[in-house]
């Protein structure tokens, strides 16, 4: 116990390097934590929409993801969900207009493979 006193006597900085040091390895934790929620490039877009439900952006990049993934019914289903975020009065004419063309062209992806789930 009398070395550790002695030493810290004789290094005056270390609360200095503690208060620095602490809290970057709490924050390299965490953030491993968090970078590990995101397990895969659906689970990424999935918090994203759920956490800007009224941008159409994370939704057609999330239906577009499910498609790479063979996932067609849960594409529909997003794209659906994302046809009235689009028709939704907040959003910027272009970013409507870009979101429409991007919509219409999942849909038509959709549909050239085959997988209309009873639509025309």
């Amino acid at each position: 116990m009398s070395r550790l006193r002695r030493w810290l006597n004789d290094n005056p900085a270390w609360p200095t390097v503690a208060c620095v040091v602490m809290p970057m390895l709490l924050w390299a934790v965490l953030s491993r934590q968090y970078a590990q929620s995101f397990g895969s490039e659906v689970t990424a877009w999935l918090v994203a929409a759920e956490r800007a439900p009224s941008k159409p952006r994370p939704h057609l990049n999330l239906a577009l993801s499910l498609m790479e993934r063979q996932r067609y019914d849960e594409a529909w289903i997003v794209l659906d969900y994302t046809g009235t975020i689009v028709n939704g009065a907040h959003l910027m004419p272009w970013e409507r207009q870009e979101a429409e063309e991007t919509l219409l062209s999942h849909r038509m992806v959709l549909s050239r493979i085959g997988h209309n789930r009873g639509r025309p």
